[in-house]
């Protein structure tokens, strides 16, 4: 496989106990790729209450390739930090690096024959466990985007690797702000016949508390799953 160039784009809120120490791993990692060419990383904060805007903004100084921007929402965040970003092939990741790149080595592998790759905790061969609220949640979210979207894979809630001049042309038509955008991207590329796959991962456990909460952001989840529903419904007639 070639050697690519490629944008990291991370999510971040309220992260302040642990940005800097995270970045500086996801930045050493990155450097010493001999899969990757060129990288960038983007922290994409969205509506911190604590100082994990001012730490991005001085993280930047200090680190080579390391950019933020700020935005009121998870998807807003998201959906800006692929429009930001500069490379050809962009990858999103949790700061917690929840995956630990069994994903990303996956994804690299498998970049030349797919647009867009989710890692899914659902996948028949990954290894998911963690206390019993958390995975219903996560089988909620599988279920509900499987029964009414009939995606090819349930689970896209996880890590995603993309070719960026593919998915350009879908962000206008992803207005999501919050958690659902990353089922909404995935619609929108299987509505316009990209590529898509899933990779199994191995997630054994939470090594902190998340930054979600579960039952507003599940109650969320699901209104939106029934206005693109709808959405769907409408467009068919």
């Amino acid at each position: 496989m070639k050697r690519i160039d490629l944008s990291v784009i991370i999510p971040v809120k309220n992260e302040e106990a642990l940005l800097e120490k995270s970045v500086l791993q996801f930045w050493n990692y990155f450097s010493k790729q001999d899969k990757i060419r060129n990288f960038e990383i983007i922290l994409c904060e969205n509506a911190s209450e604590d100082h994990t805007l001012i730490l991005c903004r001085k993280i930047c100084r200090k680190l080579l390739n390391v950019s933020y921007i700020h935005a009121d929402k998870f998807g807003t965040a998201l959906k800006n930090g692929i429009l930001k970003a500069v490379f050809p092939y962009v990858y999103s990741n949790g700061l917690d690096n929840p995956f630990k790149y069994e994903d990303l080595e996956q994804m690299l592998s498998l970049c030349a024959k797919f647009d867009l790759i989710y890692a899914s905790k659902t996948h028949p061969q990954s290894v998911y466990r963690i206390n019993i609220f958390r995975k219903t949640a996560t089988l909620m979210h599988s279920y509900l985007t499987k029964i009414f979207f009939k995606l090819p894979f349930s689970d896209t809630q996880g890590t995603i690797f993309m070719e960026r001049k593919k998915i350009l042309p879908l962000l206008p038509l992803c207005n999501s702000s919050g958690i659902f955008f990353q089922t909404q991207l995935a619609l929108r590329g299987m509505y316009n016949r990209l590529r898509i796959t899933s990779v199994p991962v191995h997630y054994t456990g939470l090594t902190r508390r998340s930054k979600f909460n579960i039952i507003v952001e599940g109650i969320k989840y699901i209104v939106e799953v029934l206005k693109e529903k709808y959405k769907i419904i409408h467009l068919s007639r």
